[in-house]
């Protein structure tokens, strides 16, 4: 069991105190960080403006996308938890990629984590599909939605096959939610979907399940970031990768 400080956003173990880190926070380990001052320097130069309106309009936009984020994913929230209709029109939109009645059970804003890995995060909508298979959906607000680095930017090692970009992002953030329910529901993911609203209407972006990736990244994580004590990395290496670890007792025995 983990518990969502939603005032820190953070993740607790109830019973051990641990924090897990949460899904965002480790993926941005494995993002090249962009150089706010440098370049809001640069555009600056090129809109006649100084660096701090630049900064100042940034921020400005920043939260005003999060704030339409927010209040677009509340009110599905609570049209698929409750039934409220708050905005006839953007539900109308909604029910036409999505029908709650496809599935067994749908979960909405649902924590997925994993105590042996100690990572948590808030999938937007879990499905169960069957007993044995489930979907995994999230909304996206966002003004840009880009499938290719605009400035032919990579993911840092071991994801370094992937553009920087927003569907690779999203890919390796639902996956991630895929491979930590499936561990716990002991089902197979059967889809993994973006909801993008554009503002007008929404677009559905599948996204394919990038199993080893994100294996690999937990690896990379545990051995160079994790909390974890070392022979419990050892443990938790083993079970992502049997076949390429073997203790020294192992290879000395031939």
């Amino acid at each position: 069991m983990v518990i969502f400080n939603e005032k820190d956003h953070t993740y607790q173990n109830p019973v051990t105190k641990r924090f897990y880190i949460s899904v965002s926070t480790l993926l941005s380990k494995y993002k090249e960080p962009f150089d706010r001052d440098f370049y809001a320097g640069v555009t600056a130069l090129k809109k006649g403006k100084t660096k701090e309106d630049v900064l100042k309009d940034w921020d400005k936009t920043v939260k005003d996308a999060c704030d339409k984020g927010t209040n677009i994913h509340k009110i599905l929230e609570n049209y698929l938890v409750e039934g409220t209709i708050e905005d006839p029109t953007l539900l109308e939109k909604f029910d036409k990629i999505f029908n709650k009645k496809d599935f067994q059970l749908v979960r909405n804003e649902y924590i997925v984590f994993n105590d042996e890995y100690e990572i948590a995060g808030t999938s937007d909508l879990i499905c169960d599909v069957n007993n044995e298979l489930f979907d995994v959906y999230d909304f996206k607000t966002n003004k840009k939605f880009l499938f290719h680095s605009e400035y032919g930017k990579y993911l840092k090692t071991p994801l370094n096959n992937l553009q920087q970009c927003h569907y690779n992002d999203y890919s390796l953030q639902l996956s991630l939610y895929a491979y930590l329910y499936s561990i716990y529901a002991n089902k197979k993911v059967r889809k993994i979907c973006i909801f993008y609203y554009d503002g007008n209407e929404f677009k559905s972006y599948p996204v394919p399940y990038l199993y080893w990736e994100i294996s690999v990244l937990i690896k990379h994580y545990i051995q160079n970031h994790g909390q974890t004590a070392v022979d419990q990395n050892k443990n938790v290496i083993a079970k992502l990768q049997p076949w390429k670890y073997r203790s020294n007792k192992e290879k000395n025995d031939g």
